[in-house]
């Protein structure tokens, strides 16, 4: 498995803090790659709720059950994502973005989906 670096550009890292950074409790944009780098770097041994399958195209999609921690990866270590997904019908969508929610019956049903593209 690839060693998680850092995000792809700064433009990304800054759009995806925007998005998620409060909710997995980053503080700044350098708090939030740190977060995202430490739990895409976390030895599955040490955290058995952790799965990690690999997408067609080597992207790793990793997700913690128990933290609801989801994050994404390219094959060469660089980060895509960092959030903790939210089912759409737990929240107030007149005031919680649409997009950042899902309509799958849990959040693992969403991470298999994402795993499974390509």
């Amino acid at each position: 498995m690839p060693v998680a670096t850092t995000f792809t550009s700064n433009y990304y890292l800054s759009v995806h803090f925007g998005k998620h950074g409060e909710k997995v409790g980053a503080v700044s944009e350098t708090d939030y790659e740190d977060k995202a780098r430490n739990f895409l770097n976390t030895p599955l041994q040490d955290d058995p709720d952790i799965e990690d399958p690999c997408r067609t195209n080597g992207c790793v999609v990793r997700y913690n059950k128990r933290t609801n921690e989801f994050a994404i990866m390219t094959p060469t270590g660089k980060i895509l994502t960092y959030y903790t997904p939210t089912r759409a019908c737990d929240v107030d969508l007149s005031v919680y973005p649409v997009d950042q929610t899902h309509n799958f019956p849990t959040n693992y049903d969403y991470f298999v989906h994402e795993s499974q593209k390509q």
